[in-house]
């Protein structure tokens, strides 16, 4: 084995150790072992490209998790996604805007939750360019102002949502949800208007949105009876 070979099969086992660490890299030193094998069966001369590969993957991810924990608005925009205003995301990666996240504008005080898909092109298509080879769907999205989008949201080629409004968890929208909508289901539709909503929730609020989250934890405590030490245990987890 080349020296080159060597050293590079001691860098990527180091990487894999170290990125076990990360929840989202933990099964990187395994594949290590078993694409590679172990330490007493070095790969041979014709795994380098693949080694290489893996230690530019490696790295890349780490580099972008960096990036999107530094400064989340800023790793979209350098992705490319249009940011027409200030955006929260809770969770953001590489992957969740696809193949062209240039075609993705968020407009101002919008709320992107974990696990937010966005999917600007009909991979569907792939199957069928034996029939027809230029076949091709790929479609901007476009979202508003003043929008939460729940956990788990996909959101589908050529859609837009409105301003105002909320996407519940787990949905699918496969066509523009107009504004002041709540809409959540597979596929989403609209299930009332955001003025219905606000008065549900004004009904049922319990009073604390306004406060520092440390205070706002404890009020809460305080009202479902969860002591202090039970939910810092909780909250560990």
């Amino acid at each position: 084995m080349s020296v080159r070979l060597a050293e590079n099969v001691s860098n990527i086992r180091s990487i894999g150790v170290f990125v076990h660490n990360f929840r989202d890299c933990g099964n990187v030193r395994k594949s290590v072992n078993l694409h590679f094998g172990p330490r007493d069966h070095p790969p041979t001369e014709g795994t380098e490209t693949a080694l290489l590969s893996m230690v530019r993957g490696v790295a890349n991810a780490l580099r972008d998790r960096r990036a999107a924990a530094r400064d989340p608005e800023g790793f979209a925009r350098s992705l490319g996604v249009d940011l027409r205003g200030r955006v929260r995301f809770y969770g953001v990666d590489r992957a969740m805007f696809g193949s062209e996240p240039w075609l993705v504008s968020l407009g101002d005080n919008v709320y992107v939750t974990a696990g937010v898909q966005f999917i600007t092109h009909d991979g569907g298509t792939l199957i069928l360019r034996k029939e027809v080879p230029d076949l091709e769907w790929t479609a901007p999205i476009t979202v508003g102002d003043d929008v939460y989008l729940g956990v788990r949201t996909t959101i589908l080629p050529g859609v837009t949502i409105g301003d105002r409004c909320v996407i519940g968890a787990g949905s699918v929208v496969t066509r523009d949800i107009p504004a002041n909508s709540v809409a959540a289901g597979v596929p989403a539709r609209v299930i009332r208007s955001v003025d219905d909503y606000l008065d549900r929730m004004r009904a049922r609020s319990l009073g604390c949105g306004h406060l520092p989250a440390a205070e706002k934890a404890a009020v809460i405590r305080r009202i479902y009876g969860v002591p202090e030490q039970l939910a810092a245990g909780r909250a560990g987890f």
